[in-house]
Order: structure tokens, then sequence, then C-alpha cells
């Protein structure tokens, strides 16, 4: 056998194994904190609040009447004076970092679900420890930040848990509650998104 017919006979081996190889496939989306499992989620999509303890899961209830459009997901006990890193939960790039009021600071990320653009707000997270720009390209799991302090400017005054939203479009939106169960229709649930991967 010539040299160059064991050369091809070996690429052909070669490509076979290759194309056999099991295929890696990166998830589309994933959860943003670390332990998941058991981690709470008080205000859930779509739950409608009010201030009055009766109607509100936060104790003590926050100031908000409406339907929230989004999913906070709480700090375990011992998190409180922990730096908690945030996860990008899409593949994408960053399209807002800054402070915005209620919020604290707030990383926006355009990805892309069902085909059709999304954004990704990820809201009381440390705004002078967040580590991504814009125009920088964030991949499923990518560090970004950690979650602001509790009850300080990094957190927009507000307890210490991650306030993540799924927006339809591209728009940027900075909105935590909407009036009627219609508006939700703007918003997608982020535990749908997450848990059906």
């Amino acid at each position: 056998m010539s040299f160059v017919a064991m050369l091809g006979a070996l690429i052909s081996v070669l490509a076979g194994a290759i194309a056999t190889a099991p295929q890696v496939v990166a998830p589309d989306f994933a959860w943003p904190l670390d332990a998941m499992d058991n981690r709470p989620k008080l205000l859930t999509f779509g739950l409608y609040v009010t201030p009055n303890p009766d109607n509100n899961p936060i104790d003590p209830p926050e100031r908000w009447t409406g339907y929230h459009s989004a999913l906070d997901i709480e700090i375990y006990p011992d998190e409180i004076d922990k730096d908690v890193p945030v996860y990008a939960v899409c593949n994408g790039p960053v399209i807002f970092t800054g402070e915005v009021n209620g919020y604290g600071g707030v990383i926006i990320q355009s990805c892309e679900y069902e085909s059709e653009p999304i954004t990704v707000l990820y809201g009381h997270i440390n705004p002078y420890r967040i580590e991504k720009k814009v125009d920088d390209i964030l991949a499923v799991g990518d560090r970004f930040g950690v979650l602001g302090g509790h009850k300080n400017r990094e957190s927009g005054y507000n307890r210490k848990h991650l306030h993540m939203q799924m927006h339809r479009g591209s728009n940027i939106v900075f909105q935590g509650y909407v009036s009627s169960p219609q508006e939700l229709s703007a918003y997608i649930d982020p535990q749908k998104v997450i848990n059906s991967k």
C-alpha cells in the first residue's frame, strides 16, 4: 500500500470517528444563581401583590401593587453578608449596565427564545462589581457580578435577592409590576423557560 493510500485510509478512519463522537450541546438557558434546588422564590411571575401583608409574601411587604412581571430569587440566610455570584442565563450581548431607581445595579442582556428576541434584566446587582460592559458577549453560565447588599444603595434599598425579568422583544424595559394580567403577555415566566430545558 502506498503512502498516499495509507494516508487516505487514516483520514477516512479519523473522519468516521469524529462523525460518531458524541456532540456536547451547551444549554440554551440555565439558572443565574448557585444552589437553586431549594432556593426560595417568594415573588413569582404573575403574582398579584399589594403592600397589605395578606397579599404579599415578603415580610415586611414591599410598597408595590400589581402583577409581578419577573421572578425574585431569594438568598439563603447564611448569604446575607456573603458575595453571591450571578451568572448569565442565556447566550447574548450585554445591552445595559448601570443603576436604576428601585433596582440598584442592573445588567440587561439580549438573548433569543423560541427564535424571537428577548431581553433579560438582572436587578439588585452590586453596581460597583459588575464585571461586564455593554457589547460584551455573555455565554450561559458566565459570571458577571454579585448581588447587591441588603437594603442599601447597591440593591436599590431592597432586600438582598435577584430580580430576573424576561421581556419579549429588544426594548429595554424597567417595569417590575404591571397593572393587569393582560400586560404580562409582554413578558415570559423565567421558570417556564429554564425548567423546560
